[in-house]
């Protein structure tokens, strides 16, 4: 018999695909929602056609998460709702990204409001929800989960990344604001992620170099340039970010309305690009040399992460481990779709 009733947003996504394989494994019922069925159920339901079958996975359309009410029919007999799905835009920042995002945190609010099953919220949030990037990434300070980033509206519309952090951040705010002023029957838990990186179980996934992601960063950080340059640091498997929020539908073990940040270490780009040309000789022509010695400058930023490692452990994949993830889908996706083009500059810069 199949465990509590969760329902999963974003479970098409590059990261609740994996929360989705880890919630099955772990018995619980599911109801995955997806934008469009047509374009996403298929694959799943495939995948995970034992589970189909036997009613542990279900799948609902909500077309407009953003519409009033998109969230009352499948929070009506939930236990957790786990929420991952994040708006992303890359141009008119305000409608493509910021209401979205208000609109749909709105929802996802109000919906468990009115369900009289929820136990706990779990929301993908992100580490841009404490420090104000590039400023804080090299300003030698320590950052813990009491820490929120300050970025003004001014800055937010001047590029994506900085347009990805006001989101992140405000919709965040709007959680807790919402939590303290109307003290529901459930509770509330904010992941916020580091880079993510390791190996990607997504429909349709393909390596890009563009993306604000750890895997786009390591793609764009160490290949076909003419010297590597760093990747986000702080880092953390996709799978043990998956692992992170089906262990937080634990009420007992993981307390409640709380952030926790999150990281594995640093990810050294020089390390993993020595590392690559040894294990693949084959593209030593695309991933320079690195220079001797470490690419990690002193003055990074340090993340505070008593709380977290105190609940969840730190038996996290490292850094090669992770990194060799990635670029074993790169080599697969370049196969099908070709070598990606190089559009972005570093990601400190343009996040």
């Amino acid at each position: 018999m199949s465990g509590p009733n969760v329902l999963l947003t974003g479970a098409s996504g590059s990261l609740g695909s994996n929360v989705l394989e880890k919630l099955i494994e772990a018995n619980y019922t599911v109801d995955a929602v997806l934008r469009s069925l047509t374009r996403s159920k298929p694959f799943l339901a495939h995948k995970y056609a034992a589970a189909v079958a036997s009613g542990q996975l279900t799948f609902t359309e909500i077309a407009d998460m953003t519409a009033p009410g998109a969230f009352d029919a499948g929070l009506s007999n939930a236990s957790y709702l786990l929420h991952v799905a994040t708006p992303l835009g890359f141009d008119n920042f305000e409608e493509t990204v910021f209401q979205p995002a208000e609109k749909l945190m709105s929802n996802i609010l109000q919906s468990a409001k009115r369900s009289t099953t929820l136990k706990r919220v779990v929301i993908t949030g992100s580490i841009v929800s404490t420090m104000r990037l590039p400023n804080d990434m090299m300003s030698n300070r320590v950052i813990s989960s009491a820490d929120y980033n300050d970025i003004p509206l001014a800055e937010a519309t001047t590029d994506v990344g900085a347009a990805y952090q006001y989101s992140k951040v405000t919709a965040e705010k709007q959680a807790w604001a919402f939590m303290k002023r109307e003290k529901p029957q459930w509770d509330l838990v904010f992941h916020l992620t580091p880079s993510i990186t390791g190996r990607s179980i997504q429909q349709g996934w393909r390596s890009e170099k563009t993306g604000l992601g750890g895997m786009s960063s390591i793609y764009r950080s160490l290949f076909d340039r003419e010297a590597v340059t760093m990747m986000v640091p702080h880092f953390l498997d996709v799978d043990d970010v998956a692992f992170m929020h089906v262990k937080s539908l634990d009420t007992a073990a993981v307390p409640g309305n709380k952030r926790y940040l999150a990281s594995a270490g640093i990810i050294d780009s020089n390390d993993v690009a020595r590392k690559i040309r040894e294990e693949f000789p084959q593209l030593r022509n695309r991933v320079p040399e690195p220079a001797a010695g470490t690419g990690i400058p002193d003055a990074l930023v340090t993340l505070d992460l008593a709380e977290t490692d105190e609940v969840f452990g730190t038996a996290w994949k490292g850094g090669w481990e992770t990194a060799r993830a990635t670029v074993l889908d790169i080599l697969t996706t370049e196969k099908k779709y070709g070598v990606a083009q190089d559009k972005v500059e570093d990601i400190l810069n343009s996040a």
